[in-house]
């Protein structure tokens, strides 16, 4: 299993990502009692842009929870990037549910915040969405200038000229 997994991890550096995913894939065949290869198998899959095989083995990261205790980084990364492929493929209900799931794993993190509003936004529950933009613009020195911004541009092309000139 470490042969195969540290294999298909230097392909991935060598940017070989059809050469990574056989290893990767073998390693996962072997054990799957580690998120490692599934975690990389869902990285390799998302550049691909094959998103519903990311999906797929990137919530079978999260599904494994935290038991793989020496790898919670891929844990919560996996959640973040099931998160932000539901915002692309613009499947809002379940950004909501991956955007929330984030937000309880890092509370106050702008990725999560600026996610869960724009999913809000495009379900048409535009109350809900400002209120995350209000929340933010109540103490914005907790975000950096560049969340700022982009919120500023989001809240500007919603018309809400006033709260954009404040972001």
């Amino acid at each position: 299993w470490v042969t195969q997994v540290n294999q298909g991890i230097e392909l991935m550096q060598m940017v070989d990502y059809d050469g990574a995913l056989v290893e990767l894939m073998k390693a996962n065949a072997i054990w799957a009692g580690s998120n490692v290869a599934r975690f990389y198998i869902g990285k390799i899959y998302g550049d691909y842009a094959v998103y519903d095989s990311a999906r797929y083995f990137l919530r079978q990261v999260v599904d494994m929870g935290t038991a793989d205790s020496a790898n919670i980084d891929n844990y919560e990364t996996a959640v973040a990037d099931v998160a932000a492929l539901y915002t692309m493929e613009q499947i809002w209900d379940s950004s909501v549910v991956w955007h929330k799931r984030l937000g309880e794993l890092h509370p106050g993190d702008p990725d999560a915040l600026f996610g869960l509003a724009e999913a809000y936004a495009e379900l048409g529950h535009e109350d809900s969405a400002f209120a995350i933009y209000d929340n933010i613009l109540a103490d914005p020195a907790r975000m950096n200038s560049l969340d700022l911004f982009n919120a500023g541009g989001r809240l500007f092309n919603a018309d809400e000229f006033n709260r954009a000139a404040q972001a």
